[in-house]
């Protein structure tokens, strides 16, 4: 796919611009927001210290904006960052770029210093897990009994939510069977907003891991999840997935009118096919292979229960799925696992409303692909042309 054919960028790589910014100017048109990317491509390309970071062999580049939306309806940018992020000898080193339109300037960050994420880490005793600008921190570090923990630093109008969450889906997997475990919540520092959890054993399932075996386990993890009883969680239902899904094509169309008028199709198909019979259940929310680590001793551990709602019995399986044939490169073993569920649950997922979370995934998947700037136009077009025929396929 058009992911990692970036034939049409070579003017804007051989000039330094990294490559996810380079092939996001290559998706948009001509137009104010491709006048402020390429503002911004000059500014991260001149940078010597951001340039050496991003040409290193082990590099990561992390990407992301929003936008706002003109009186005359065209895009422009609202908020966006790129980092280059790099751990040489145990030590994690990040330069980031950031714009705010509400400052109408950007910024150079450089790791640890973030305004959103004012945590006191001390690096040359920490290890960063994960780093996303302005919004939280991951890394481990020992306690002082010598042991590894796990710090979050979240921005702080999100601490509260997210260690209350965490005490309370804690307290419901200890009181009851159900065939996994999630971290346990240990420290928390109001002052930083940040929090520390026991740190998960075990290595992610590979598509050499997937037999038979995993399949039935992953499907027994599926239904036992949706069995959990926790009051106060959000509700989402299908009328409201197709909400979110319609705004998303709506800003893909404003981002890429040449496809305004295919997306207007796997609009009107979205809407005309959202499932009705199809019950609500305890949802993980972000259900992904990344999310589940296995240890042969300490079992499977389930992460980062953030976006847990009330949703369709397909939410999570649908977004199990074209995660891992996003980020794998292979079809996952479908038919297998639905016939591990029907085992499990003694119910079928109803094919028609899988049908249409799958095909609600992959837009998600699109936007997503496009704010991080990992598809080129090409593959932009691609991925909506296959998209295309599964929203039609649906509607029949």
């Amino acid at each position: 796919m058009g992911a990692t054919d970036d034939s049409g960028l070579r003017h804007h790589v051989s000039s330094g611009v990294p490559a996810p910014l380079a092939r996001l100017i290559n998706v948009v048109p001509e137009g104010l927001l491709w006048l402020e990317l390429e503002k911004i491509a000059e500014t991260t390309s001149k940078d010597a210290a951001f340039t050496s970071l991003a040409n290193k062999n082990n590099a990561a580049l992390r990407m992301d904006f929003a936008t706002g939306e003109r009186s005359n309806g065209s895009l422009r940018l609202r908020k966006f960052y790129i980092s280059a992020q790099v751990t040489e000898h145990r030590k994690f080193h990040a330069r980031t770029f950031v714009f705010d339109r509400k400052s109408k300037q950007g910024a150079w960050l450089d790791f640890p210093d973030d305004p959103a994420l004012p945590g006191a880490v001390n690096m040359e005793t920490s290890q960063v897990l994960r780093y996303i600008p302005l919004r939280r921190l991951t890394l481990v570090a020992q306690n002082a009994r010598g042991e590894n923990v796990v710090w979050k630093f979240k921005r702080a109008e999100r601490f509260f939510e997210a260690v209350t969450l965490l005490k309370r889906m804690g307290a419901v997997i200890l009181g009851g069977e159900h065939g996994f475990s999630v971290p346990r919540p240990l420290e928390t520092c109001e002052k930083h907003a940040a929090f520390s959890q026991t740190m998960a054993l075990g290595t992610h399932l590979t598509p050499n891991d997937i037999g038979s075996a995993e399949v039935l386990k992953l499907a027994r993890v599926l239904t036992a999840m949706q069995q959990i009883q926790l009051d106060g969680v959000t509700s989402l239902p299908n009328s409201e997935v197709a909400r979110n899904i319609i705004n998303l094509l709506a800003w893909i169309s404003a981002l890429v009118p040449s496809q305004m008028a295919a997306l207007s199709e796997i609009s009107r198909h979205i809407l005309a096919s959202v499932p009705e019979k199809d019950p609500p259940c305890f949802c993980h929310g972000d259900f992904n292979i990344e999310q589940v680590l296995v240890d042969p001793a300490a079992g499977w551990t389930l992460l980062d229960f953030d976006r847990v709602c009330y949703a369709s019995t397909c939410h999570d399986v649908a977004n199990l799925i074209v995660t891992w044939e996003h980020r794998m490169g292979v079809p996952f073993p479908v038919d297998a696992l639905l016939a591990a569920i029907a085992i499990e649950s003694s119910k079928p997922l109803e094919e028609s409303a899988l049908s249409w979370h799958l095909c609600c995934a992959k837009i998600h998947r699109l936007a997503q692909s496009i704010k991080k700037g990992r598809l080129d136009a090409a593959g932009v077009r691609e991925l909506i042309a296959v998209i295309g025929h599964q929203a039609c396929e649906i509607a029949r």
